[in-house]
């Protein structure tokens, strides 16, 4: 974050996320869904560009309202990144970071607290 000419390089503490803090996605132009898991706890977008091939259309949030629905495993996960990542983000990611907010990803491997 710009601040009197200087660079923020603090980034808040990762803090687990419940594991089950499920949220999906979906594209309003090709209806191709984004199942995601919050792995860190913060702040995520309400809409993010289509994930599916060849789509240029904008999927919005289902606010986690999606208890009891089969949207199967979580391809993609919700992450706070670490200092050596955050430091060669854009000023505009690392302003979205060190406000409170989540990089997407996809999902490399089984939920474990980081």
């Amino acid at each position: 974050m710009r601040r009197e000419g200087k660079t923020k390089l603090r980034i808040p503490a990762a803090k687990p996320a419940a594991p089950d803090r499920l949220n999906v996605w979906t594209c309003m132009k090709c209806g191709f869904q984004i199942v995601c898991i919050d792995i860190h706890e913060g702040c995520t977008p309400f809409a993010l560009d289509c994930k599916a091939d060849g789509c240029d259309g904008t999927a919005y949030s289902h606010f986690y309202h999606v208890a009891g629905m089969d949207f199967g495993a979580p391809q993609w996960e919700w992450y706070t990144p670490q200092f050596a990542e955050y430091i060669n983000l854009s000023t505009p990611e690392r302003d979205h970071v060190y406000c409170g907010g989540l990089l997407l990803r996809r999902r490399v491997r089984e939920y474990a607290a980081a």
